[in-house]
């Protein structure tokens, strides 16, 4: 299956991440706990660092996960049995496997026009008209993933993805809105077990009930 999915993760700067390639198994897939693997060899403190930070923003999204380097150490590339038993060991049937695959610029349409109507400013349009005849189109930071799901306890690939991430000016917000894209496409596509969903749901009715109890004074 293939489409182009809009889902937007952490808004946080503009940041936000879109997923536009997907594949996935025909076979029922419904896990629960992931494992999650950085797939690169350099700087192993940075890859640590970006499997925790994207193992935290499933977390925060509902979906509990782990990374690779917390249960393994600094190895690389992570040997296979390695993996497959610190899965076991933690009760973790599915691995998130996340390799970064470009990095660089994008055109953003700047939509903004002159201003029109009853604005004070439109007098003064003739004047500036150099500055609203621009292009509208600034360049924009972009970095591209492909991310594979695999069943720990068959070894096989169950959904692959590739995405974009934009507006990449600080690296932990851009891992929050991938992370937080993943978990809705995962969970949407009911690759995670549904509980997950409803929990999550379940938990932000919770939220919702103690906001208005403490406006209540309750």
């Amino acid at each position: 299956m293939a489409g182009l999915l809009a889902v937007p993760g952490c808004t946080t700067k503009g940041v936000y991440t879109r997923v536009t390639e997907v594949w996935r198994t025909q076979a029922h897939v419904s896990l629960r706990r992931l494992l999650v693997v950085g797939a690169w060899r350099n700087a192993a403190d940075r890859r640590g660092w970006f499997e925790e930070r994207t193992a935290v923003a499933l977390r925060h999204a509902g979906v509990p996960a782990m990374s690779a380097q917390a249960l393994i150490g600094d190895r690389y590339p992570y040997p296979r049995q390695a993996l497959v038993e610190a899965a076991v060991h933690n009760a973790l049937d599915g691995a998130l496997v996340i390799r970064v695959v470009g990095h660089g610029h994008a055109a953003r349409v700047d939509v903004t026009g002159p201003p029109v109507g009853d604005d004070p400013r439109a007098q003064w349009t003739d004047h500036y008209r150099h500055v609203y005849q621009s292009e509208g189109v600034e360049p924009v930071r972009v970095a591209r993933a492909e991310s594979l799901l695999f069943e720990v306890a068959t070894e096989a690939l169950v959904w692959s993805g590739l995405s974009e991430t934009f507006a990449v000016e600080d690296a932990a917000e851009a891992i929050a809105s991938y992370g937080s894209a993943m978990a809705k496409v995962l969970v949407d596509g009911g690759l995670l077990a549904p509980g997950l969903a409803v929990e999550r749901a379940r938990e932000r009715v919770r939220t919702h009930a103690r906001g208005l109890g403490r406006g209540r004074g309750s």
